[in-house]
C-alpha cells in the first residue's frame, strides 16, 4: 500500500497546517503523521504518539480462545519503522487532565498560537 499525494502544485494551506499528535495517536493516524512528517506537510504539534502500527490477524484456538499476531509492519518511504517509537512532535505541548477537564486543550491552544 502506498500514500500520495495529487500533486496539485501550491495550495493556500500549504505551510498553515498542524496535525495534533499524542500518545493516544494510535494506527493509521501514526501512519498519516510519520508522511506527513518526512514530507514537510504539516507540522506536528503534542507529544509523541503511541507506536502502534503493526497489522494484526485473529486466529481461532481450542476452548473459545483467539490468538492475536502481528502480520504487518508500516515502514516510511525513508525505511524507518515507527512500531515501539512513535512519531515525535516538531513543538511539544503536553496533554494536562487538569486543563481538559476546564475546557482547555493545551495542544490545540499551542498549535492555534502558532499558526496565527
Amino acid at each position: 500500500m502506498v500514500l500520495a499525494t495529487e500533486g496539485l502544485g501550491a495550495q493556500p494551506f500549504h505551510g498553515r497546517t498542524v496535525i495534533l499528535i499524542n500518545e493516544f495517536t494510535h494506527s493509521a493516524a501514526e501512519m498519516v503523521a510519520s508522511f506527513a512528517r518526512e514530507n514537510d506537510l504539516a507540522t506536528l504539534v503534542g507529544t509523541t504518539t503511541s507506536g502502534e502500527v503493526l497489522g494484526g490477524a485473529n486466529f481461532k484456538l481450542a476452548n473459545g480462545y483467539r490468538l492475536r499476531m502481528p502480520v504487518a509492519g508500516w515502514f516510511t518511504w525513508a525505511g524507518d519503522c515507527i512500531e515501539g517509537r512513535g512519531v515525535p512532535a516538531e513543538v511539544v505541548a503536553d496533554v494536562s487532565p487538569e486543563s481538559l477537564a476546564a475546557g482547555i486543550d493545551n495542544q490545540l491552544q499551542r498549535a492555534i498560537e502558532m499558526r496565527n
